[in-house]
């Protein structure tokens, strides 16, 4: 399939989406998945080849690919993160659904699914907030323990950290600037801040194959 809902609006996406995602378990067969739109890739593949010019750059689970901080320019900066793989553990009263991770939970907008159901979760590098410290009287409800394990930098003014949060990798995307202030290394233990209303419902979706692994 070569960007078959390139012309379609948001909605009409999010419609057919999911008949897309049934269809390599419902007619046994492989599905090669064309697109530069990184929201729908991360609901739809197990397994991701990054080209550039023609060229792979890339190529392999899409937890592995997508949290790799060498493949994020490929990608683009604003579309660049991480996906990672749970179940849900609680809906709450208040509109939000927790989803259990390899270490700790996430709490996300609600997902129409039962409890139980195996959930993938696409987490924006840019929308990462990191600390030195757990903070206290913030509105952000995730505030995830982690480990840095690289940290990228470029020309420009960012730099991309990856960190280690059980068995998953997750990308941040900060400023040098931050990253001299925080006085951030490989190594580090920090906090991961994130957003509950920056996670979108199409970035949520069912637990593929390759991600069970």
């Amino acid at each position: 399939m070569d960007e078959p809902l390139s012309a379609l609006d948001t909605r009409r996406k999010d419609d057919i989406l999911p008949y897309i995602q049934r269809l390599p378990t419902a007619h046994k067969i492989p599905v090669i998945y064309v697109s530069h739109a990184m929201g729908e890739v991360a609901q739809l593949a197990d397994d991701i080849i990054v080209m550039d010019q023609g060229r792979v750059t890339h190529s392999g689970p899409i937890n592995a690919v997508l949290s790799d901080p060498s493949a994020v320019h490929g990608m683009g900066l604003r579309e660049a993160g991480s996906v990672i793989g749970g179940s849900i553990i609680a809906q709450h009263a208040d509109g939000l659904s927790e989803v259990s991770l390899s270490h700790g939970s996430l709490l996300v907008p609600r997902i129409a699914a039962p409890i139980g159901t195996r959930v993938r979760v696409r987490i924006r590098a840019q929308d990462i907030i990191l600390a030195t410290a757990h903070p206290v009287d913030i509105s952000a409800l995730n505030v995830l323990p982690v480990t840095i394990r690289t940290i990228r930098t470029g020309t420009g003014p960012g730099a991309v950290v990856q960190m280690t949060l059980g068995e998953d990798a997750i990308l941040a995307r900060i400023t040098k600037r931050s990253l001299e202030a925080l006085q951030l290394k490989t190594g580090q233990a920090c906090f991961a801040i994130l957003k509950t209303v920056a996670i979108a419902q199409s970035d949520v979706g069912p637990r593929g194959a390759q991600a069970e692994k």
